[in-house]
């Protein structure tokens, strides 16, 4: 069996509109901005599977500073799971800082996502204090956590090209 432990995949409207939600979103931005950095659908990415013998795939979101993003995002992670439960696995997004962040993962968790994840800090210190509610919340859970780090140096982390 091949496993794909790490995938995004995003609603047909953040590939359409990406600008607008690269508002107010500076992780976001940094990496999607620019309309040739790769996105995909659910679909896209269960073609892709298909055509690289790929089994099985963890998809994620991403960690929104705006809740709204993030409950459209893990909303489409959800009924991506149950649209190709024997292909996918969802992780849900969340950003630690946020107020919010407990309970939209705590509303992903009840609605089918696997775990929580990406779980990231961009462009901070890990943030240790704002990650042990989600840590106790996965632990109370048995879920997985994805922690995306990233080391203190370069400027950025740039779009990868197929």
């Amino acid at each position: 069996m091949v496993v794909d432990a790490h995938t995004h995949i995003f609603p047909p409207e953040m590939l359409s509109d990406r600008a607008r939600f690269c508002e107010g979103e500076p992780a976001f931005a940094a990496i999607y901005a620019d309309p040739e950095a790769p996105m995909v659908t659910a679909e896209g990415l269960v073609a892709a599977m298909d055509r690289d013998q790929v089994d099985v795939s963890w998809a994620v979101g991403f960690p929104w500073l705006k809740e709204e993003n993030a409950r459209l995002h893990n909303d489409y992670l959800m009924a991506s799971v149950a649209q190709f439960p024997e292909r996918l696995r969802g992780l849900a997004a969340v950003h630690p800082p946020q107020a919010w962040a407990r309970r939209e993962a705590e509303r992903a968790l009840a609605g089918g996502l696997h775990g929580l994840g990406e779980i990231a800090f961009y462009d901070t210190d890990l943030n240790v204090k704002s990650l042990a509610p989600l840590c106790r919340l996965s632990d109370e859970a048995d879920r997985p956590i994805l922690l995306h780090t990233n080391e203190p140096v370069g400027t950025g982390i740039p779009a990868r090209r197929p």
